[in-house]
């Protein structure tokens, strides 16, 4: 880790996290702002913790000794240091307790529904569209 950090980078508003969030989603915005830089996998291991503010800032500092060899390393320490953080997986589920309030409209309706949806990843649109189909035959 004895890569020097260039005097003429220019890194756009690096994410920064605090303690609290999802680590998941601060890792991976982290990864893709790093990626357009281009910059090499030391340098990101480097800058990472420069991005913590508050009580996660002290974290770095507990790692055993050149236990971070690669940005893999550190973010997998992180993720698992921040393991609480992470919500639960949204599954389809939730769109069945989506359902059209009286004196709502069906585009409220429907504005809630997809947000919901959005939330699961991998979402699987026979069951979406399964869930749609008989909020509409309720109604009729």
């Amino acid at each position: 880790m004895e890569k020097m950090i260039p005097h003429n980078l220019k890194c756009t508003t690096l994410p920064v996290f605090n303690g609290e969030g999802d680590p998941k989603d601060r890792t991976s915005r982290f990864y893709s702002t790093m990626g357009l830089l281009s910059v090499t996998d030391v340098l990101m291991c480097r800058v990472f913790p420069t991005t913590l503010t508050g009580t996660a800032q002290r974290w770095p500092n507990k790692l055993k000794r050149h236990s971070i060899i690669n940005y893999t390393a550190i973010s997998n320490e992180f993720l698992i240091r921040y393991l609480t953080n992470i919500p639960d997986k949204t599954t389809t589920s939730i769109l069945r307790s989506c359902i059209q309030e009286e004196e709502k409209t069906l585009r409220n309706y429907m504005e809630r529904f997809n947000k919901e949806a959005m939330k699961i990843d991998n979402l699987n649109v026979d069951i979406a569209t399964e869930v749609l189909r008989k909020e509409r035959d309720l109604e009729s």
